[in-house]
């Protein structure tokens, strides 16, 4: 996760909602969440900095993978869900086939602590 906060705020992504799912290997609790965050807030502020973007990606609270879909179905963005067994079409191909969104929002699932094919 250090790696993909540190990615998406070199590359200007505004936000980073972290979720649990039902696989996720590393298990948090309500300190040991809220010093992740701070770390993950740390790591954008610092990559921002070193990329000379003006504003670090901003992390939201840890939520559950159901608590995520719930918040993000209230906003409008492209919701794109990333999933390491997709053979048939690239996320390149995807965004290209697409007219320009204001924003896009991306879920990366990695296949140690993946979703369920439920």
């Amino acid at each position: 996760m250090d790696l993909v906060v540190e990615k998406t705020s070199e590359l200007g992504v505004d936000r980073v909602l972290p979720y649990l799912a039902e696989r996720t290997v590393v298990k948090l609790d309500g300190d040991r969440t809220h010093g992740k965050v701070r770390r993950w807030q740390e790591i954008a502020q610092s990559a921002a900095k070193q990329s000379d973007r003006a504003m670090p990606a901003q992390m939201g609270p840890v939520y559950s993978f159901d608590e995520l879909l719930s918040v993000l179905s209230k906003e409008s963005a492209l919701k794109i869900l990333l999933w390491e067994q997709e053979g048939v079409r690239s996320l390149k191909d995807l965004l290209r086939s697409i007219p320009p969104a204001p924003r896009v929002v991306a879920w990366w699932d990695r296949r140690e602590g993946s979703r369920s094919e439920k």
